[in-house]
């Protein structure tokens, strides 16, 4: 036992790296106020997304052969749930990025890891700073972006034309015979209420509503 751990103490070292820094940007981001993260899913993802982009990136780093047949394999995934924010997806292409650099250098993993997390807690102290001294808010959304709206999320096999007309929709994409639709308010009641008609709609897929 003691053998296979010293035979893979850079495996187990690297893995022990990329999930402090999961760790450490979840409970950063939740301090700051992104509520999002605080689910079990974000907080999975966040977990697992940086091991397994390393352990893909490990197994097909000398062989061009399984890169190929990876990239065909990995083609076949697709996205059903659109991101909230560019900051959210920025932070989704940070843990592919730790997991792929954590494969080729731990040291530029390390540095970009300490160097993301430093940005955020240095806008977070920035933004508080300023709204201690300056009584004023740096940033107009900040990394409150989105927390304070209720989010209705649409999934349906027709395009629903009085939906994209939406004064609240925030988001839309069509991925082959869905139509996705993700609508945002103050006014929990009118989506709720929207909800419910679009549920009696046979061409509706799901409808998930998530409360500020």
């Amino acid at each position: 036992m003691i053998a296979l751990i010293i035979n893979n103490l850079h495996l187990l070292t690297t893995l022990a790296v990329l999930l402090i820094f999961s760790v450490s940007l979840r409970i950063i981001l939740q301090v700051q106020g992104q509520r999002w993260v605080s689910t079990l899913p974000q907080t999975m993802t966040f977990v697992l997304l940086p091991v397994i982009t390393f352990a893909i990136t490990l197994v097909i780093a000398d062989n061009i052969a399984l890169s190929l047949g990876m990239v065909g394999a990995l083609s076949i995934v697709r996205f059903r749930n659109p991101v909230r924010s560019p900051f959210e997806l920025s932070l989704y292409f940070l843990m592919i990025a730790l997991g792929v650099s954590a494969s080729v250098s731990l040291k530029i993993c390390v540095v970009l890891g300490i160097t993301s997390l430093g940005l955020i807690l240095a806008a977070g102290i920035l933004e508080k700073i300023a709204k201690v001294c300056l009584n004023m808010n740096l940033f107009n959304s900040s990394f409150a972006e989105a927390n304070d709206l209720n989010v209705l999320e649409i999934v349906s096999l027709e395009d629903l034309p009085h939906v994209m007309s939406d004064n609240d929709l925030i988001a839309y994409s069509s991925q082959g015979e869905n139509y996705i639709y993700r609508l945002g308010s103050s006014d929990k009641r009118k989506l709720v209420e929207l909800g419910k008609r679009l549920s009696a709609n046979d061409n509706v897929k799901s409808v998930e509503f998530t409360a500020a």
